[in-house]
């Protein structure tokens, strides 16, 4: 943050994660499952100096780099995709939105790695098993 009679505001540094044996796949979901934490790269507000000839500035945002994750899971810390997102390959993508689920109907799990994403029917209509478009009793 830029002081009051200083200059403008710090850099948002650079947040590099490397995950031990991040290319395993059964080492994946123990390194993001309980992770609890937050990052900020985002750099310093201006000072209020006031000068003729040049005012303070905001300090530029910072990177972050990280492994890649396996499919359904995304970001720095390589969390599951959420429910209704899904990812499809290791790689350093992001979670994208599932489009397959009926009108009536409502997605069920996280970290899902296919765009075919688990779903089940509303509770007034049959289980999905039974009503795979999730159909209404009188269209069923």
């Amino acid at each position: 943050m830029g002081s009051s009679n200083g200059g403008g505001g710090g850099a948002g540094g650079r947040l590099v994660m490397n995950y031990l044996k991040s290319y395993l796949a059964n080492s994946q979901p123990n390194q993001s499952f309980y992770w609890t934490g937050s990052h900020d790269v985002t750099g310093g507000p201006a000072g209020d100096m006031n000068s003729k000839y040049q005012q303070p500035k905001e300090g530029g945002n910072g990177t972050m780099l990280h492994s890649k994750c396996f499919p359904g899971y995304s970001g720095v810390f390589c969390k599951p995709c959420e429910i209704g997102e899904f990812k499809y390959d290791y790689s350093y993508g992001k979670c994208m939105a599932c489009q397959n689920k009926p009108r009536y109907s409502y997605y069920t799990k996280m970290g899902e790695d296919t765009s075919i994403c688990e779903y089940q029917c509303d509770r007034w209509l049959e289980k999905v098993d039974q009503n795979l478009d999730c159909l209404d009793p009188i269209s069923l």
